[in-house]
């Protein structure tokens, strides 16, 4: 009599497990989400010792720049331009700190990198693509790729002959998933150029995690671009022998890269948030991914709060970082740019642009 009702107990358990099984699944907005095993969390002796400038942060156009994803420069440095959550594109003036309603692209702008004449700005926007902006305007310079319309298209530099290397960063989710993408955990992204001259989009590269931010080198020979679900950056060589290929640059970071911006010869990469024990865990069992694919609780184990700057050489070495802790700091940072001696930084959840100074 024992072991029948043993034998019940297991039939129902099991019954009752599959049951859930089936119930967390048909909840999940994920497809088929992939295992990942990040390595051991970097040391803090891998990268230099973090400076405290952001706790001294002065906060520019406060309660005017909401959400400022990503950042360009004029040519002469005079003006910031932002990348708004609410459409526009804001000119900020980097003597008196005046903020203008520049252009208004509609949609949600992120990356933006100025042009080759003098009053454009390139921006890319999720569904739209990439654009030619102006204060007069908005062109879209490509609206798809290999006859694949872009769902989020990110991040982009351009080079002196006014080529544009850009990325998107899935092909399954849209902005407004991106953590789905990030929980899901495969290759849905790619790395494009655009070619003015012909008007013509290639795709370089398929199969990227979550590509992100682009800048190229001061040399042009190559580019890197993040790869913000694996926590690394990759370059894609332009010119030389290995030309046409791509590696690891920067692996492991401590945090999820989101844009990057050469100065120099130095990159500087804003890192979005800090990775936690729980999070990697929890990206290591696809059931669990279900879960939390289905409730929107991914971004609850980031470290959102945290603000991170990491600069880099042209090798990857790690040459400084500027780091905040603190709440009442600027948070959800995902662009840090350096102008002069000044670093200017923007995030998702700010309504101003932070700016610190540069330590030599």
């Amino acid at each position: 009599m024992a072991a029948a009702l043993a034998t019940v107990a297991m039939v129902a358990l099991s019954i009752a497990v599959a049951a859930l099984y089936s119930r967390i699944l048909s909840t999940s907005r994920l497809a088929d989400p992939l295992p990942l095993n990040f390595p051991r969390p970097p040391s803090i002796h891998d990268f230099p010792e973090a400076r405290d400038e952001m706790e001294r942060m002065e906060r520019i156009g406060e309660g005017l720049i909401p959400g400022a994803e990503d950042f360009a420069v004029d040519q002469d440095e005079r003006y910031l331009y932002a990348a708004c959550s609410d459409g526009w594109i804001r000119q900020i003036d980097l003597v008196d700190h005046s903020v203008k309603n520049w252009s208004y692209v509609g949609g949600r702008p992120l990356g933006i990198a100025a042009g080759l004449s003098k009053d454009e700005m390139l921006v890319c926007e999720p569904q739209m693509g990439l654009l030619s902006v102006t204060e007069n305007g908005v062109r879209v310079l490509s609206g798809q790729a290999d006859g694949l319309s872009y769902k989020l298209a990110d991040g982009l530099d351009v080079a002196r002959d006014g080529t544009v290397y850009f990325t998107d960063a899935s092909t399954s989710y849209g902005l407004h998933d991106f953590d789905l993408d990030l929980l899901e955990g495969r290759p849905y992204g790619r790395l494009l150029e655009y070619r003015p001259r012909t008007n013509q989009t290639t795709v370089l590269l398929r199969s990227l995690f979550f590509p992100n931010g682009v800048a190229l080198s001061e040399n042009e020979d190559f580019l890197v671009f993040c790869e913000t679900s694996q926590a690394r950056l990759q370059r894609y060589w332009l010119r030389g022998d290995k030309a046409g290929t791509a590696e690891v640059y920067v692996d492991n970071l401590p945090g999820l890269p989101d844009n990057v911006h050469r100065f120099g010869n130095h990159f500087w990469i804003a890192l979005l948030g800090g990775r936690s024990f729980l999070w990697e865990q929890a990206l290591k069992f696809p059931l669990v991914k279900h879960i939390l694919g289905s409730q929107r609780l991914l971004l609850h184990y980031l470290h959102t709060s945290y603000s991170r700057v990491l600069t880099v050489d042209e090798d990857g070495k790690p040459l400084d970082m500027y780091e905040s802790l603190q709440s009442e700091s600027i948070g959800f940072m995902t662009t840090g740019m350096r102008v002069g001696n000044f670093l200017y930084l923007g995030s998702l959840s700010a309504n101003y642009i932070g700016r610190i100074p540069v330590q030599e």
